[in-house]
């Protein structure tokens, strides 16, 4: 609880600081789908994973560069085959970090999230919850008006669980690698 607090205190002093004439406000929800991706814990066999995700992202934007909190929350399928037996995993995912980017003058834009805390809820019979921290870095194109249309990749690292059972580290880590298409309104 004091992880998210902090964040979202240090997003606020971060929107609250303009640094130019030039600085404005940035408020740009987003949705995401994986259009390929893989889980890997280490050990075979390696899940393919599809994930819906949608979320918000706050801050400033200065001389073309882009800061700020961001938060995303989505969906989580996990297809393995263990010894010829078909295995899915579902689940929702949450996503709490910052960001940084710059926005181009010919329509383009990039940026890079590092999340401070991920969190992967699964859909199981003893209440599992894995966390974690991730990153994803993008590329959008802004020829559009208000619209981005944007590349992802997205990886997020477990290391820790908890379910109804006990709690404890996960080693070696559980390891999640997505490449997401989506949109974005990137609003002035």
């Amino acid at each position: 609880m004091r992880k998210i607090l902090s964040l979202i205190a240090t997003g606020l002093l971060l929107v609250s600081f303009s640094h130019s004439a030039h600085a404005g406000f940035l408020i740009e929800p987003f949705l995401d789908f994986a259009v390929s991706g893989d889980a890997d814990d280490g050990t075979p066999p390696t899940g393919d994973l599809s994930s819906t995700m949608y979320g918000l992202r706050i801050g400033m934007s200065t001389l073309g560069f882009i800061y700020g909190v961001e938060y995303a929350m989505g969906t989580y399928e996990e297809k393995y085959s263990v010894s010829g037996i078909n295995v899915t995993v579902d689940g929702n995912s949450t996503d709490m970090g910052v960001f940084v980017g710059y926005e181009f003058p010919i329509m383009l834009r990039v940026w890079l999230s590092y999340y401070l805390q991920t969190k992967l809820s699964l859909d199981d019979a003893i209440d599992t919850e894995a966390t974690g921290s991730g990153t994803k870095i993008g590329v959008g194109y802004t020829g559009l008006p208000y619209i981005s249309i944007n590349l992802e990749m997205l990886t997020r690292s477990y290391d820790e669980y908890d379910t109804s059972l006990g709690s404890g580290t996960i080693d070696p880590e559980h390891k999640h690698t997505a490449y997401l298409l989506g949109i974005s309104l990137p609003l002035p």
